[in-house]
């Protein structure tokens, strides 16, 4: 399992996503994902380094949680950088009750 590095710009998005209802328990299985088995994920089209994961949207008993895209880079065999997270539908209805 690698290790994963947040770059400042993930860290500051996260912190903005962290309002979202259940948004650590799908960041902590995707990330998990990322750490386990991080060239299972596609690489964004017309880079050589960089990769994608993306979340499917999250249903909660009182709303839904948007699907998440998070680009990363595998930067050796021990470590990840994670280095954006982002809604991929910024529908504001989307979360509401």
């Amino acid at each position: 399992m690698r290790t994963l590095v947040a770059d400042d710009a993930f860290t500051a998005q996260l912190s903005v996503l962290g309002n979202l209802p259940f948004v650590d328990e799908v960041i902590r299985g995707v990330t998990n994902g990322i750490a386990t088995f991080a060239e299972a994920f596609d690489l964004v089209p017309g880079f050589t380094t960089l990769r994608i994961a993306k979340t499917d949207t999250f249903d909660t008993i009182a709303r839904l949680l948007p699907p998440l895209r998070i680009y990363f880079c595998i930067l050796d065999q021990n470590r990840v950088r994670l280095m954006w997270i982002e809604r991929i539908d910024d529908d504001p209805g989307l979360l509401d009750e």
